[in-house]
């Protein structure tokens, strides 16, 4: 019978002969080296991330999708991200990581190291070190200039719009169908306006919105709107048959109603919110400041946060650029994340020019009511769809551009389906300062001239 202490018995399968020890000895040397190595690049090797790698490795498919390249995030003040993206920066102030990508808000010189599929950059200095990207000339978008508003019937004293129901509660696309809601109400100016939604949550969520619940407040005390639902809707039509002998005009407004009456809109939205330019002057006063080449647009940068996408990487450093070109040398950089409408509102009404990024935060740009206004829009290589927010801007008598940010025209690179079109919109943009200084000192002449042209009629 064999005999052993517990402590030294093993199974036959687990005897080592002297060549597996020593190959088992050399692996875990190896193995040492290795996380020396690591310790010594990095500057200490966080344990609780390695036993996280394992598990990834293992469970890649179920946990992420993420570009192995990406697993390891060293520490608060440095990242290595795919260099096929875009360039990673260290020494964060404010710093979040976006789209595989960590931005800060530059503040000194940048150094970068590059190996062969990873870039690290550290900032310590005022340029920003993000990658150029190449672009196509800036285009102005045309657009049929609204039709006059229509010969209405006499007789109608209330004026129903329905909302889609098949917009999902898209803030861009409910704005679409409120633009044209309004301006059929304004058709019949006489008539009493009703807004009708398809149920309770749509109705909760229209006044839950920061910016729609601002503007429905603005519909419901200087136009007296009044919102029901549609389960109520064909009782709400009996009784008004029922109780007066008014004709009701019901309709689904279409994507071919234009908006109109923009100006009694941007009144309504003053008059409710009692805003001015600073209290300095206000915005359709603003062409009559200055003469000559002292005239000056007042120039803002919309940009959105870095926390989501199409967010413009440097710019600070083109606000700095195209300061010369603004009133007072100062150029205004906003962002509309946690904003509410009466903030939203104020700042369309303190610019005549404004560069933004394609997004949710130009939906209020019909608020702008500068004489000249420009809007300089940005679209991301895969995606351009200039129309969706130039019509808007060419029917509250605005001026709009784009610029594709590609070397290639739109057309060859727009993405086919969904699944392109959503990862195209979830690009960060750095465009060229040189460039986008001559584009916003072409639009600045311009409004300069519009100006001087307006001040002779």
């Amino acid at each position: 019978m064999l005999t052993s202490s517990p402590s030294r018995l093993m199974l036959p399968s687990q005897y080592d002969d002297e060549s597996s020890r020593n190959s088992r000895q050399i692996t875990q040397l190896g193995f040492l080296v290795m996380l020396m190595v690591l310790h010594t690049f990095s500057g200490g090797v966080d344990t609780t991330n390695f036993a996280f790698l394992k598990n990834y490795n293992s469970q890649r498919d179920q946990r992420s999708t993420r570009p192995r390249s990406l697993r390891f995030i060293q520490s608060q003040s440095d990242i290595v991200a795919n260099s096929s993206n875009a360039t990673a920066t260290t020494t964060r102030p404010a710093a979040v990581v976006t789209n595989h990508v960590m931005y800060t808000n530059f503040s000194s010189s940048s150094s970068t190291t590059t190996s062969s599929n990873t870039t690290t950059t550290t900032t310590t200095s005022s340029s920003s070190s993000c990658i150029l990207q190449p672009n196509n000339p800036m285009t102005k978008v045309t657009h049929p200039i609204p039709d006059p508003p229509p010969v209405v019937e006499e007789g109608i004293e209330e004026v129903f719009c329905r909302m889609h129901e098949n917009i999902q509660r898209h803030f861009p696309h409910a704005m679409q169908q409120l633009y044209r809601c309004y301006s059929m109400w304004r058709d019949y100016p006489k008539a009493k306006p009703y807004l009708t939604v398809p149920d309770s949550d749509w109705q909760q969520w229209l006044y839950r919105h920061p910016f729609l619940n601002g503007l429905m407040a603005v519909f419901h005390k200087q136009m007296h709107m009044s919102t029901i639902v549609e389960e109520d809707y064909s009782l709400q039509m009996l009784q008004a048959y029922e109780n007066s002998n008014v004709t009701i005009f019901q309709t689904v407004v279409g994507s071919d109603y234009s908006i109109r009456h923009v100006r009694f809109l941007q009144d309504i939205v003053q008059k409710e919110l009692q805003l001015d330019d600073g209290g300095n002057e206000k915005s359709r006063d603003s062409c009559s400041s200055g003469t000559g080449s002292q005239k000056k647009p007042r120039i803002g940068i919309l940009n959105r946060s870095h926390r989501h996408n199409r967010s413009i990487i440097n710019a600070n450093e083109i606000a700095t650029a195209i300061q010369r070109f603004s009133r007072n040398d100062t150029v205004k950089v906003k962002y509309f994340e946690g904003s509410y409408f009466e903030e939203q509102v104020a700042f369309f009404q303190s610019v005549d020019i404004v560069l933004s990024p394609h997004g949710a935060q130009l939906a209020g740009l019909a608020l702008m009511n500068a004489p000249c206004g420009h809007v300089v829009e940005l679209f991301p290589k895969g995606y351009s769809v200039p129309n969706f927010f130039g019509s808007l801007s060419v029917e509250s008598e605005k001026n709009h551009s784009y610029i594709y940010m590609s070397a290639n025209s739109s057309r060859f690179d727009q993405a086919k389906t969904r699944k392109q079109r959503a990862k195209a919109r979830e690009t960060n943009f750095c465009p060229s300062v040189d460039m986008l200084t001559d584009s916003i000192r072409r639009v600045a002449d311009e409004w300069r001239q519009c100006c001087e042209e307006s001040n002779r009629t």
